[in-house]
Parts: C-alpha cells; structure tokens; sequence
C-alpha cells in the first residue's frame, strides 16, 4: 500500500543538537501509528515538521493536502461554544464567502456527533474559557475529527484524559483508521502506544509493530 505521508533521510535540529536524523519513516492508510520517546526526544518537533509547519533541516517530506493536525495548544477561542470550536474544523474547506456568514449546517451535525462520542454531548453549548482542561483537549479532538482529510496528526491528544476517556479517544483515532485513514498521534503513554499498529520511539528513531 502506497504511503499517505513518507519522510526521507528527515533531520530536525533544535538549540543546536540534532532531534532527529537519517529518518526514514512512511504513514500508510488504514494504521494508527504512536510516535514516543522520552520528554524532550523530538515528538512535537518531528509532528510540526510532517505536517509541514516547520521546515526540516535535512531531508524532504512528502504530504497530502489536505490533512487535520491537532496540537498540544488547542487554540479554541475561549468566547465560542464548544460545537462552534469543533465545527471550525471545517473552515479549512469552507468557501471565504460562505464562510464570512455562516459555517455549513451540514457540519453541526458531525460537530455534534463528534462532541457526543467524545463524551461532550451536555457541554456542547458552554464557552470554551468554561471548559475544563480534559474538556478542551477532548473538544479540539473533536475539531480534528471534523476535517475529512487523508492524514489525521495529533500531540499528545490524550494527555490529561483520565484512563476512560484517553481510551475512548484512542478508540475514535483506530476507528477513523480503520475506515482508511492515516493516523500518528504522538503518546508517553506505554499501554496506549501498544494498542495501536505500529511505534515509532525517538532517540533511536526505531519503528515497530506494537504489541
């Protein structure tokens, strides 16, 4: 199967040491890929990197466009709801003249969906700036569900969920594989990376299938 994403011979260098170097990595349809390593390795670097927020300093990456990202700063306007966060993910492929007035209707209903198997259903109307920090991380979850894109990236999506909810949200990223989506989310979580396809551990840059 061809890859959704590939990086070759990919180095990123930070405050003058190198993160990581020679990597040579694919993403493929269909797997769920966690990207580990201990604090500091490289993890959100090498994220940005392939989703093309930052250059590499050796090597190329090539990239579908487009493709959802969902960063450790959720960005969510603390004065909108959380559906109308959510349905944000939508304006990437929204016309600017529709999207000046009004964001499709269509979308509401998968903003709401999404909210609901996240286990947001009841605070889909409260304002960001009142949502709780697992809240706010599960609804920018939600905002990357909300793009129908090829390649879904995430940072450390789950990490201030507590056990149920980290699970549930690992569940929604393995589902959207399954349905032939592209998917690495960056974990420190050892139990979790295991229950996805594939590892790749940084500070060794190995990748493995998990257990």
């Amino acid at each position: 199967m061809s890859a959704a994403l590939a990086a070759a011979g990919l180095g990123i260098r930070r405050g003058g040491r190198w993160l990581v170097r020679g990597l040579d990595w694919e993403l493929r349809p269909g797997e769920l890929v966690a990207i580990t390593g201990a604090s500091g390795c490289g993890k959100s670097s090498l994220l940005t990197v392939l989703a093309g927020l930052a250059p590499p300093d050796e090597g190329t990456v090539e990239r579908p466009l487009p493709l959802a990202l969902a960063l450790q700063d959720h960005g969510l306007p603390g004065d909108l709801s959380l559906e109308q966060a959510v349905r944000c993910g939508d304006l990437p492929l929204t016309p600017w003249w529709r999207s000046w007035w009004v964001l499709p209707q269509a979308g509401r209903a998968r903003a709401r969906a999404a909210l609901d198997r996240l286990g947001l259903a009841a605070q889909a109307r409260r304002k960001v700036r009142h949502c709780s920090g697992g809240e706010r991380q599960r609804a920018a979850l939600a905002r990357l569900m909300q793009r129908d894109a090829p390649v879904w990236l995430a940072d450390e999506p789950v990490a201030n969920l507590d056990q149920g909810n980290a699970e549930r949200a690992l569940d929604l990223l393995r589902a959207a594989a399954r349905a032939g989506r592209a998917v690495a989310v960056v974990l420190h979580q050892d139990d979790l990376a295991r229950s996805c396809d594939r590892i790749l551990r940084l500070g060794g840059a190995s990748d493995e299938l998990a257990a």
